[in-house]
């Protein structure tokens, strides 16, 4: 049985929706992992996370520091893989991830203004990944 490539897109991305908005802030071992700081500088305060940038967890004192979250460094894969498969919607992936970040604002309150950057940049990968291949 042949199942459309875009179908699997689709089903990709709400899975991607349904994991960061339902699951992750209901189990408290994935909860934790994702509060893990990859990058972190003592001489900057990132400024960029909504209040709530842990759903149900207003404790982001411990990413004050933090430049680069576990979340981020999900963000940088997840659109290397998208773009790497599906490059020709790559401005769709970009353009999506800004509008989810204003989502997570208006109704959560937990963006990161960097995100979009990393978004870009695992754009960027795919891209260079897809041509490779």
């Amino acid at each position: 049985m042949f199942i459309n490539k875009n179908l699997i897109l689709i089903a990709i991305l709400f899975i991607c929706f349904y994991y960061s908005i339902v699951i992750v802030p209901k189990i408290y071992k994935l909860g934790k992992f994702h509060k893990t700081c990859i990058i972190s500088n003592d001489n900057i305060d990132v400024k960029t996370r909504g209040y709530n940038y842990f759903i149900n967890d207003p404790n982001n004192s411990i990413l004050n520091q933090c430049l680069v979250t576990q979340w981020n460094l999900i963000h940088v894969i997840l659109f290397t893989f998208l773009t790497t498969f599906y490059p020709h919607y790559y401005i769709h992936f970009f353009i999506g991830g800004v509008l989810f970040e204003i989502f997570e604002y208006m109704f959560y309150d937990c963006e990161d203004y960097l995100d979009p950057i990393y978004n870009g940049i695992g754009i960027f990968l795919g891209l260079q990944i897809s041509k490779l291949l």
